[in-house]
């Protein structure tokens, strides 16, 4: 009967020691979703700003250009 209750204690102090590390992978797998789905806006906000800048840098090269051929 001794022998039993101490099987049963590990049973439960193992079973104590799973919900904590359960507790511990889910406290962590919502802090890096929270982390990719910030990193997914800046990365949005980042390419949106090099698209807006290539797009002026070409609008200026064209209006370059079209300047260059009117001078001609």
């Amino acid at each position: 009967e001794t022998y039993f209750r101490y099987v049963e204690a590990q049973a439960e102090n193992l079973t104590q020691k799973l919900e904590l590390i359960t507790d511990a992978v889910e406290f962590i797998r919502k802090k890096v979703d929270g982390l990719s789905s910030s990193m997914g806006v800046v990365s949005t906000m980042v390419a949106n700003l090099v698209e807006k800048f290539v797009a002026h840098k070409l609008a200026d090269k064209f209006e370059e250009r079209g300047e260059k051929k009117r001078k001609k």
